[in-house]
């Protein structure tokens, strides 16, 4: 159904994140999912290139994050997370945010799985998109600033930098 990295068989954690960044903080956990089967949900990049195991979504463009092209691109990401779900049955998403992290973690959250979100640590005084939409799906919410458990509320939990 979509390009992955090599073939994959069986995933206990997906691991959702965009390329740049949002990818390099997903590394830094790395001591929560390395002892399990894990596969990134991601796009295909120069970063993306050295992965474990990867899937790839289609590229959204920046330039239609908004509008119909966006909600039928966020709806192409949803309807493969199914997809994802159901040939892989991974029991837990883990994300760090990026714009593939809502179409991803609500399909994880609607069918029943587990669904972890981790703010960028470059948020220190306001929600990010992802998080505002994450917040309400999420089993567990982590931020790296302390500032933001007010801000977002009590579901937040303050874990320090990741870095």
């Amino acid at each position: 159904m979509f390009e992955t990295s090599k073939e994959i068989n069986e995933i206990d954690v997906a691991l959702v994140c965009n390329p740049g960044g949002h990818l390099q903080s997903m590394r830094f956990l790395r001591d929560a999912y390395a002892d399990y089967e894990y596969a990134f949900l991601t796009h295909k990049s120069v970063t993306t290139s050295d992965l474990y195991q990867a899937m790839y979504f289609p590229k959204i463009d920046h330039k239609y994050r908004f509008g119909l092209t966006a909600l039928l691109q966020y709806l192409i990401v949803f309807l493969q997370t199914i997809y994802i779900i159901i040939q892989y049955s991974p029991s837990v998403f883990i994300s760090t945010g990026g714009y593939l992290a809502a179409p991803t973690l609500i399909a994880a959250k609607l069918l029943g799985k587990h669904v972890i979100f981790v703010e960028n640590i470059s948020r220190k005084t306001s929600k990010s998109l992802s998080g505002r939409i994450i917040y309400v799906f999420a089993d567990r919410f982590f931020v790296q600033h302390e500032e933001l458990c007010e801000l977002y509320g009590q579901k937040a939990e303050y874990m320090g930098p990741i870095i």
